[in-house]
């Protein structure tokens, strides 16, 4: 099976500010960087279950729960890289 590539131009990022909930899942997302953060945790921070909130993060975001988190971390590496003298490893 072949797996989907993200695109970051997909996001709807007015959700975040347009919708409380997601707005508090971006909060938490933040707040907590070197978390693991499920699924589960993300509904729960939502005050949804788990399979409903994964349907309703993509319909108002765009783009699946796990791959928006993967790609916030990534830039917020990127941006630690650039401005920062830590390593690679330690970000």
């Amino acid at each position: 099976m072949a797996v989907a590539e993200f695109d970051p131009d997909k996001i709807k990022t007015e959700a975040f500010t347009d919708n409380p909930r997601l707005a508090r899942v971006q909060r938490f997302c933040e707040e907590n960087p070197a978390a693991r953060i499920s699924l589960v945790d993300a509904a729960r921070v939502a005050n949804l279950e788990a399979s409903y909130f994964s349907s309703f993060f993509h319909e108002k975001t765009g783009v699946c729960f796990h791959s928006w988190l993967n790609y916030k971390r990534v830039l917020r590496a990127m941006h630690s890289l650039a401005d920062t003298d830590l390593s690679i490893t330690l970000v």
